[in-house]
């Protein structure tokens, strides 16, 4: 009978990585779609701008959104042309989808109904911007009653495993919070402690100050942040790093049942392969995220090179096992499965 370690491919047996002495730490598992929306970010152009995302929730299978400023499209998993939802179907004139910081959105199931939440650009104030619902089913969009000021601009949406949805927005060059979102009522709540961020880290080999934030996913109730997988591709020394490194952040008490402030900042280390990902994640429903292709050149350079989708589990399960490696402490698994 194959051994455990067999079955899973990545090393791991009970938890226990068995290769800690001769490699580094595996890759999680993603899964595959097998439709147009696993080739492209972007759907009709020639480049990928991280605009197009598939619907976990979708009731004929394979649907997928596709976000331009003047519409949002619903494609059917071949590519053809579900429903498109013009910026002047809205209930608001004067406005279109996205805004500064692109196309911040996520679906989130509201009464059991997925919906898109989005933001809109404000036509005629480029300093404010509107949050947007709309319903997946029936096309019906709200609008939040009021508009927000791009002084704390919202680059992206999350969703805990409880069904709290949640906002990271900046507040100046280097700073970043978090704060909760009303689904009902479109509206921003109260701050709460840095979900999916690390904070006062350098942005840089020559930078002097530790003074940067870094935004990611929110794991594991948001106690852990995972904030991006990045590639060896420094000279210094006059040598290239052949690896990957991920960066997370940890609660500094190790409670592992909400988000707290002052995350400490942990790196894994990992070989190139076909399922790394280069740089962040990002949250397309409660339990999928998506590691985005880059646009693709005439020239080879070292970038994802297609999407890959991965569910709330595998990536729980892979950060415990590797943060465990790296550090000795062990994150309980989350219950937390499917999409």
């Amino acid at each position: 009978m194959d051994s455990i370690v067999k079955q899973r491919n990545d090393g791991f047996k009970a938890g226990e990585f068995l290769h800690r002495a001769t490699q580094l730490l595996p890759w999680p598992e993603n899964v595959r779609f097998g439709y147009v929306c696993d080739l492209s970010s972007k759907v009709g152009v020639s480049s990928q701008n991280a605009s197009a995302f598939p619907n976990p929730y979708d009731t004929e299978g394979g649907g997928f959104i596709d976000i331009h400023a003047s519409s949002l499209k619903y494609y059917n998993k071949d590519g053809s042309i579900r429903w498109t939802l013009l910026k002047e179907d809205l209930p608001r004139n004067n406005v279109s989808f996205g805004g500064s910081g692109g196309h911040a959105s996520i679906i989130h199931l509201i009464n059991d109904v997925p919906h898109y939440i989005g933001k809109l650009s404000d036509n005629n104030n480029s300093s404010y911007y509107w949050l947007v619902k709309i319903n997946l089913i029936d096309m019906t969009a709200t609008i939040s009653p009021s508009a927000y000021d791009n002084s704390q601009n919202i680059n992206r949406f999350g969703i805990l495993e409880d069904g709290t949805l949640y906002c990271n927005y900046t507040y100046s060059t280097t700073y970043r919070g978090s704060k909760l979102i009303d689904a009902d009522t479109l509206t921003i709540g109260e701050a709460i402690p840095e979900l999916g961020i690390v904070r006062r880290l350098k942005s840089g080999w020559s930078s002097s100050a530790s003074d940067y934030d870094y935004t990611g996913i929110a794991l594991f109730n948001g106690s852990i942040a995972l904030i991006s997988g990045d590639v060896g591709t420094s000279t210094v020394g006059g040598y290239t790093n052949d690896i990957c490194a991920v960066l997370f952040g940890i609660n500094p008490d190790l409670d592992m049942t909400t988000s707290k402030g002052g995350k400490l900042a942990l790196r894994t280390k990992h070989p190139f392969a076909e399922n790394m990902f280069d740089g962040e994640l990002t949250q397309i429903s409660k339990d999928l995220f998506v590691s985005r292709m880059m646009p693709q050149a005439g020239y080879w350079q070292l970038n994802n090179t297609s999407n890959k989708y991965f569910t709330r589990q595998a990536l729980e399960e892979w950060a415990s096992n590797c943060l465990y490696e790296t550090t000795g402490f062990r994150i309980p698994l989350s219950a937390s499965e499917g999409t």
